[in-house]
């Protein structure tokens, strides 16, 4: 997450540098089926806004759709937990965040 973040959401697979092509390339890799593409921003959208209680819409240009508070990682957030121990560390086991 990066509130000042812009990634364009996307809906071709092929594209790694959108959300939706990196989540399908991810998918293909672990052998799981990803959602299908009008599934996908509802989804994702939904878990970021109600499940993790992260600040992340959705903003609509002349030709993309972006999630704005949401980026891809690169090579240099070595240092930035990965989702799985952000859960762990941000959540009580109650249900509630931490953080609010």
């Amino acid at each position: 997450m990066d509130a000042k973040a812009e990634t364009q959401i996307g809906s071709n697979k092929d594209k790694g540098e959108t959300l939706f092509g990196c989540y399908w390339q991810y998918c293909d890799r672990i052998g799981e089926r990803p959602l299908p593409g009008n599934q996908f921003t509802p989804t994702l959208l939904d878990l970021c806004q109600n499940a993790l209680k992260l600040k992340v819409f959705k903003r609509r240009s002349n030709q993309f759709h972006y999630l704005v508070g949401l980026r891809l990682r690169t090579s240099s957030d070595a240092h930035i937990p990965v989702w799985q121990e952000w859960i762990v560390s941000h959540h009580d086991g109650s249900g509630e965040s931490d953080e609010e």
